[in-house]
């Protein structure tokens, strides 16, 4: 009985040294994260860049998926099939 009494006072201490270590961390993380904030503070014009260059991309992204639908018609397929699913369940429903 005696051993199980101390594997489970080594076990208390692991956990403790590991919450201790969690707290540690958790305040080495909130500043790591104030020095990146900070950081962003000072970068705020790159950092504006960065985002215009998103929205450039995302922009783009828009027009293939439009170009694509009125020249290919890659996209309007899965739309015909989920009308056709959608029409199915209509009549399926008159039927009843």
């Amino acid at each position: 009985g005696e051993r199980c009494r101390k594997r489970r006072k080594v076990f208390c201490q692991i956990t403790q040294h590991l919450l201790e270590n969690h707290e540690m961390w958790k305040k080495v993380i909130e500043e790591e994260q104030r020095k990146a904030e900070f950081e962003k503070h000072d970068q705020s014009s790159q950092h504006q860049s960065s985002e215009t260059i998103q929205a450039i991309t995302e922009e783009e992204e828009d027009k293939e998926e439009k170009s694509n639908e009125g020249s290919e018609g890659k996209s309007n397929t899965p739309i015909s099939l989920n009308s056709n699913t959608s029409n199915e369940t209509l009549e399926d429903d008159k039927n009843d």
